[in-house]
This record gives C-alpha cells, structure tokens and sequence, in this order.
C-alpha cells in the first residue's frame, strides 16, 4: 500500500440496517436523546420501537468504515384524516463529531430516493436539540420545503 492509498480519507456510506445493528443504532440514539432531553429514556420501549422499525420499516444506517455514525429510522404513516400515507422519520440523528461530513446529507438524500420511488410524500422532523436554524436551512438546501412547525410547553 502506498502513501496515497494509506491517507486516503476513510468514506462515509449509508445502507439499510438489520437486526445486527440494533445494538448500534441504541447507543446512537442513547446519545440524541441525550442532546434532546424529552422525555425519560425507556430502554425497553426504545428497543421494542427500533426493532419495529428494522422488522417492518426502513432503518437506515450511516457508517464511516464500519463505525455507525447516524442512523434514519422511516416508516409508512397515513395521515390522521386520510387513508393516504407518507414517508415519515421516528428518527434522525448523525452524531455531533460526524456532522460537518456527508452523512446527514446522504441520510436525508436515501429517504428523498425511497420515497420518489414509492411515489410517497416525505416528512423528515427536527425535535429538540439546538441550532434550529442551521437545520432548517439543511432541509430546505436538500429541496424540502417547511410545512410547519411544533411547539412545546414543559410539564
């Protein structure tokens, strides 16, 4: 190997996630859920939502090598009033040393293709944390448009 090959930068690749990664994808959102602050973590409960998602929806997974990185977990919803569906986000998380790379873009750009194939409008979310700006204007840069907004009083 040359001296090229050996400080080649190492590639961030995203792919759908199965049951092996559960463990993974728990210690990343273990982590947003620290940034967040809603709620109290239920680890049962969390387990048994992820492993929902793997088994019945589209768990994406964000690597850099092979250490996970960021994690989409997307599932098929119908609207309140509707028996139309979308594309939604339970979650969407890319951890904070990873996110001036690729990987949140090329998270939210595989959920864009999945639902341009499944003909299914896309809902992506951004709950707590901070820098709210900054990621409104990631969305509306990767062609989503804002529809909304949420707002919360504490208990």
């Amino acid at each position: 190997m040359g001296a090229a090959e050996a400080a080649a930068p190492i590639e961030v690749t995203v792919r759908l996630a199965t049951r092996d990664d559960l463990r993974a994808i728990l210690g990343l959102l273990g982590q947003m859920h620290l940034e967040v602050g809603i709620g109290t973590l239920d680890p049962h409960k969390t387990t048994a939502s992820v492993a929902q998602v793997i088994d019945n929806g589209i768990p994406l997974l964000a690597l850099k090598g092979d250490t996970p990185i960021g994690t989409m977990g997307l599932e098929e919803v119908a609207w309140w009033y509707s028996r139309d569906t979308y594309l939604g986000d339970r979650w969407n998380f890319v951890l904070r040393e990873h996110r001036a790379s690729k990987a949140a873009a090329m998270l939210r750009d595989t959920a864009k293709g999945i639902a341009r194939k499944s003909s299914l409008p896309l809902l992506l979310a951004s709950l707590g944390g901070e820098d709210h700006d900054r990621k409104r204007l990631f969305f509306r840069r990767g062609g989503l448009k804002e529809i909304g907004a949420t707002f919360m009083m504490e208990a």
